[in-house]
């Protein structure tokens, strides 16, 4: 079977909650099927080492966040969300020469199956809505924002975060709809995504195997 994986950030070295799940995941998929590996991250450190990724996947690309570390360009993206539908985190991740790539892997190999391992990276969902997907939840993403809301003490930032968790819930669930299985990672994030979403496509899996 031929994987595309989008993940955020490179999983390796796995030190690392999210990063150890992802490479394990990558790793368990790899001695069956072959893994066409896309992703973005938030600046050069982790493009650098891509051999322990090569060792598991067919092609490894990353990209890294046209924002970076630059505070004026992460404020404007702040500014420009302000007008956007979409929550920032999956505006944030959004790069046009990602997309290329995504759509270029599809158009060149016969893609089995989509594996998305973070919900910011739905937003690519339109360039390969025709194919099998799955959507890994490592979080209630929209209720993690929330948590950060109510302790929050600055009243702007607090309008800001409600404003981001409308916009990331509408999202999470417009999303866990339109993939054909979505993963959580414990009971309790199932039943709390079950009852937001309404839909029954969960599954509660610590690493996927297919």
């Amino acid at each position: 079977m031929n994987i595309l994986f989008l993940s955020q950030e490179n999983p390796y070295p796995p030190d690392g909650g999210h990063y150890i799940r992802t490479y394990n995941t990558l790793k368990i998929l790899a001695e069956e099927h072959d893994i066409y590996f896309i992703a973005i991250a938030n600046d050069d450190e982790r493009t650098r080492n891509k051999r322990g990724l090569s060792r598991l996947c067919k092609t490894v690309d990353i990209f890294v966040l046209s924002q970076g570390n630059s505070k004026w360009k992460f404020l404007l993206l702040i500014i420009s969300n302000l007008f956007s539908l979409l929550p920032f985190t999956a505006q944030k991740n959004y790069i046009r020469s990602v997309r290329i790539k995504i759509k270029k892997v599809i158009s060149d190999l016969k893609i089995d199956l989509v594996h998305v391992d973070i919900l910011p990276l739905a937003i690519y969902y339109k360039d390969f809505k025709n194919h099998p997907k799955v959507l890994v939840n490592h979080n209630v993403e929209s209720l993690r924002l929330f948590r950060w809301m109510q302790i929050e003490k600055n009243i702007f930032i607090k309008l800001f975060l409600f404003y981001q968790y409308y916009k990331l819930s509408r999202f999470e669930r417009r999303m866990c709809h339109k993939f054909d299985r979505c993963i959580v990672v414990s009971e309790p994030d199932r039943k709390i995504l079950e009852a937001m979403c309404r839909v029954k496509n969960f599954e509660t899996k610590l690493i996927i195997q297919l």
